[in-house]
């Protein structure tokens, strides 16, 4: 899409905002000042993707949008911007406030001895304390461990993951 089609693409949708526009892959080359987050990550995540914000992140979050190499990276440069995180994960598109995942990581106990062996959104490799023979377990958000209880989240907060559950977090990173 060149730029003078994108422009007309924003245009469209700010004279006729009910219409959905989805961008295709590729390179986007929108420009958006101020304008609520819901209506942006409508006009630019395909129709069918469901998109999730997490409390206290709403729709009407205000963000400027500008080119980038796909929409995703142009939406993830315009939510950071806020202060806030994105997540691409099966269920949708996410947008959290990092301060709010501190907290809620924080309102349980520290889980002493859990190591991570490696992390995806959404998922993760964990190794108990005292069974580095066993090797890592994946576990995955919503799943239900007989040890961890409900896995509520596994995400990214800058260098390190967090992996809070049930009965409290803990969190690892590149040594």
């Amino acid at each position: 899409m060149n730029a003078r089609t994108a422009a007309c693409v924003l245009l469209a949708a700010l004279v006729a905002p009910e219409v959905a526009v989805a961008l295709p892959d590729g390179p986007t080359t929108v420009f958006a000042d101020q304008v609520p987050l819901g209506w942006v990550a409508e006009k630019m995540v395909p129709s069918g993707v469901p998109l999730v914000y997490e409390p206290p992140v709403t729709p009407n979050v205000m963000v400027s949008v500008k080119e980038g190499p796909s929409w995703q990276e142009a939406l993830r440069e315009a939510v950071e911007a806020r202060g806030l995180i994105v997540d691409y994960k099966d269920q949708g598109v996410v947008f959290r406030d990092p301060a709010a995942i501190d907290a809620d990581a924080a309102s349980g106990p520290e889980l002493a001895g859990w190591r991570l062996q490696m992390a995806l959104p959404g998922r993760a490799w964990v190794i108990a304390p005292g069974q580095d023979s066993l090797g890592p377990v994946e576990i995955k958000e919503g799943q239900s461990h007989p040890v961890l209880g409900r896995i509520v989240r596994i995400l990214q907060d800058g260098n390190r993951w967090i992996v809070q559950t049930h009965k409290g977090w803990f969190a690892g990173g590149p040594s």
